[in-house]
């Protein structure tokens, strides 16, 4: 964590997305659900795509942060607007669509 966090201090999106998924979820440090939505939030905002990912993930399922269909949806398609492929995504576009 002491990596991600160095990362994130320094501006670099991957840490960011990775260091506020582990605060979200408590892996590896405290929990804190609403910094570590605010930090993938931040991420996914300046364009990190696995940060996109991981947000619709977990809005989706609504566990680790509020469950929210339609930001999930929105961000499974920026993502995919962005160039992510997968069959994972498109599947989990594609139950949200309904």
């Amino acid at each position: 964590m002491a990596w991600f966090k160095n990362g994130y201090e320094k501006g670099d999106l991957t840490s960011r997305a990775y260091y506020g998924l582990a605060l979200a979820t408590g892996t590896g440090i405290p929990r804190n659900a609403a910094l570590g939505g605010q930090l993938m939030n931040e991420a996914a905002d300046a364009g990190n795509v696995d940060a996109m990912i991981t947000l619709a993930s977990l809005h989706q399922v609504g566990q680790v942060l509020p469950c929210d269909y339609m930001r999930a949806y929105l961000w499974t398609n920026i993502a995919t607007s962005r160039g992510a492929t997968g069959t994972g995504l498109h599947t989990l576009r594609d139950d949200l669509e309904k």
